[in-house]
């Protein structure tokens, strides 16, 4: 009995666990995709003349940054209210 209901529970919450796994995977890549760019001396070569470029790309990183932040705080009190309604039940 009590094995079914963790089993149960466990189930329910893969689906919650699972989006934040691939959001934080695909936040994860595109940090690392635009701090790849910014560091990259081909695109630094290419891009001599346009420091607009490079400026955009550091504005973009550190909003992705912030929204990293945000989204984490989000989901952790979003399981932490959900551990508390099982605790309640």
């Amino acid at each position: 009995m009590l094995n079914k209901l963790a089993v149960r529970n466990v189930k329910r919450s893969l689906k919650d666990y699972l989006i934040y796994i691939a959001t934080m995977t695909i936040i994860s890549a595109l940090v690392f995709a635009f701090n790849g760019m910014m560091f990259s001396e081909d695109l630094q070569e290419m891009t001599q003349g346009l420091d607009i470029l490079v400026l955009m790309t550091v504005l973009a990183s550190i909003f992705i940054f912030f929204l990293v932040i945000w989204l984490v705080r989000y989901i952790s009190n979003f399981m932490v209210q959900r551990r508390s309604n099982e605790f309640a039940i």
